[in-house]
């Protein structure tokens, strides 16, 4: 699995509208490409992830309602 990096406040790709997922064409990437997120995700400490956010300009997100957020953020 890989860990992408995570893009900041301000980078072109955030600003960019993203594509629409062909699903034909990534049927067989889709489910690295999801499993990589995951594995993102959990690394940085977040709840969710979306596609931009690890410079890929898809409109793609993962969101794992399971965790709570911490007490300090509300």
């Amino acid at each position: 699995m890989t860990v992408y990096r995570i893009t900041k406040h301000g980078e072109k790709v955030l600003r960019r509208k993203s594509a629409d997922v062909d699903f034909k064409s990534y049927r067989g990437k889709l489910p690295g490409l999801l499993s990589d997120m995951w594995e993102t995700m959990y690394a940085a400490h977040g709840v969710g992830l979306a596609a931009p956010q690890i410079d890929l300009n898809l409109r793609v997100a993962i969101i794992d309602p399971r965790v709570s957020p911490a007490p300090s953020c509300w």
